[in-house]
């Protein structure tokens, strides 16, 4: 809520945001009541909930930190469903192939019950020495976000070099 002076016949402009999620779709109706010296002033607010398939994630970046040249790490992202119908991930783009890149989605698209999860696993084939960055988009029919971007990175280190001389080597009994 806002406090603090509004001078007579001021004006003061104010953004809400009301959360749905987890509603299902359809109409709701609320008041919001706004008080100032003892009056009060009520809003009607009128909302149509759009159902649907809803991506819920939190991963917007990884990093698959210090890695060998040649060297395939994985990681696995949790996608869950958050809305009322089926989601499907349709695809998923890399900007960079030829270091990262996710799981083949089996027969085209994966389909997400509402209220379930599933892991996607990125891979990481780095060849090239330095830090490597891309983008992972995921395309759903999400009605929240029907495109999800994953920043990617790698520092790309070259293998450990081990030298020995079997003449150097020597055994006490």
């Amino acid at each position: 809520p806002y406090d603090g002076v509004l001078v007579g016949h001021g004006d003061l402009q104010t953004e809400m945001t009301i959360n749905t999620e987890g509603l299902e779709g359809g109409a709701y109706e609320a008041v919001i009541r706004i008080t100032a010296d003892e009056q009060e002033i009520s809003l009607e607010v009128n909302i149509e909930v759009e159902g649907g398939p809803a991506l819920g994630t939190e991963v917007t970046e990884w990093d698959f930190g210090r890695v060998c040249a040649g060297a395939e790490p994985t990681h696995e992202i949790i996608l869950n469903n958050i809305g009322q119908e089926v989601l499907v991930i349709d695809r998923i783009e890399s900007t960079n192939e030829d270091v990262f890149r996710a799981a083949e989605l089996q027969g085209g698209d994966r389909e997400i019950d509402p209220g379930d999860d599933d892991e996607i696993t990125i891979f990481c084939t780095p060849q090239d020495v330095g830090v490597i960055e891309g983008t992972l988009t995921i395309f759903t029919n999400a009605v929240n976000f029907p495109e999800w971007v994953i920043d990617v990175s790698v520092n790309c280190v070259n293998e450990p070099v081990l030298e020995l001389d079997p003449e150097e080597i020597s055994l006490e009994l």
